[in-house]
């Protein structure tokens, strides 16, 4: 099972994924902290994460979509909850075409 919480900035995705997340195992997709703990490293994509943050302006299709495929590469229980992606058209139909892949 995969399940999108779409709402703006401060609306509860965050409240109402985490609470679903352990109500049915499923792993917990926080794209902000995903992109937060990146642009804390040495990562390649750890400057250019923070510089875009540090701007106020939304990562790239291409590194967010970069960043999601590694992560959906890894183990989820009873599948994902996100919380903050997809944010457009062109980033569900990436996500839906990485999880249609792995099964």
């Amino acid at each position: 099972m995969n399940i999108v919480i779409l709402g703006s900035q401060g609306s509860g995705k965050g409240t109402q994924a985490k609470l679903l997340a352990e109500k049915y195992g499923l792993t917990q997709i926080e794209t902000g902290k995903l992109l937060r703990d990146i642009a804390e490293t040495d990562h390649p994509w750890g400057k250019r994460i923070k510089s875009m943050m540090l701007k106020g302006v939304l990562v790239s299709d291409k590194i967010l979509m970069a960043v999601l495929k590694q992560t959906l590469a890894k183990p989820a229980g009873n599948g994902r909850i996100f919380d903050g992606t997809p944010r457009n058209l062109p980033q569900y139909e990436l996500i839906k075409n990485i999880l249609k892949s792995r099964g």
